[in-house]
């Protein structure tokens, strides 16, 4: 899948390439002056979906405002009237993980709200067949009680050692009743408990993101090539304009 999203940096153009994402930014750069790419930043910020694998169906997509203060989030929903009332909808996401020995366990936060039974509206969480988790609420219960994001851990000791695809599943069934928020999925990670995620600032030689080639030769537009690996050396896809910034020096 090839994206492109524009962006405007100060005294720079830029186009970034990678895993399957192209990065244009557009701006002004004097004619006759060379940039010096020497002291160039990129800050990959490493977020909770870069295990995403395939192409998101139905309604899934990044959140492109955040929701509730958190940026990244995958949502099954439109904006901004944050609802899916579109019709009879239905779609899958789907995130690839190695399961460790250690802590076979799927940790995330979501926010849903639907209609209330379970027949219309349905929810559910897969590895493979296996069946995880089920919508059996009506919506997310936060620790106070109310609608809000509530925090999930699903065993995952049957798959343990090995590198299992996790598919999220939403199906509205009918196209009645659907003007409820719909579902957001934030910080899915497998293995740890610790859902924070990170903002790692990685320079041309980092061990995630490497620059791989400049191209000035259609200056002011610069193309530049990068490549974005997460910690296993997989190639990370579903990153979006949001999990990159570039500075001049």
């Amino acid at each position: 899948m090839k994206t492109m999203i524009n962006k405007t940096l100060a005294m720079l153009t830029s186009m970034l390439l990678l895993a399957g994402l192209m990065f244009v930014s557009t701006a002004s750069a004097v004619q006759d002056e060379q940039p010096d790419y020497s002291g160039k930043w990129i800050t990959y910020t490493d977020g909770s979906f870069q295990m995403v694998t395939g192409t998101p169906g139905g309604l899934w997509h990044q959140a492109a405002a955040p929701i509730d203060g958190r940026s990244n989030v995958w949502y099954y929903g439109q904006e901004p009237d944050m609802n899916f009332d579109v019709g009879d909808t239905s779609g899958t996401l789907e995130m690839t993980f190695d399961i460790p020995l250690s802590d076979p366990t799927l940790y995330f936060d979501h926010k849903y709200d639907t209609e209330g039974g379970t027949y219309y509206d349905k929810m559910e969480i897969l590895v493979g067949g296996t069946s995880l988790w089920k919508r059996d609420n009506k919506n997310s219960v936060d620790a106070t009680g109310g609608f809000g994001w509530e925090s999930m851990a699903l065993d995952l000791s049957s798959f343990a050692g090995t590198s299992q695809t996790i598919t999220f599943s939403f199906d509205s069934v009918d196209s009645a009743a659907n003007s409820y928020f719909g579902w957001a999925i934030d910080q899915v990670v497998a293995g740890s408990s610790t859902n924070t995620p990170t903002t790692t600032p990685v320079s041309s030689t980092g061990s995630n993101l490497k620059i791989v080639q400049f191209d000035n030769g259609s200056f002011p537009t610069v193309d530049m090539f990068v490549t974005v690996k997460d910690d296993n050396g997989n190639f990370v896809s579903g990153l979006t304009e949001s999990n990159f910034s570039l500075e001049e020096n």
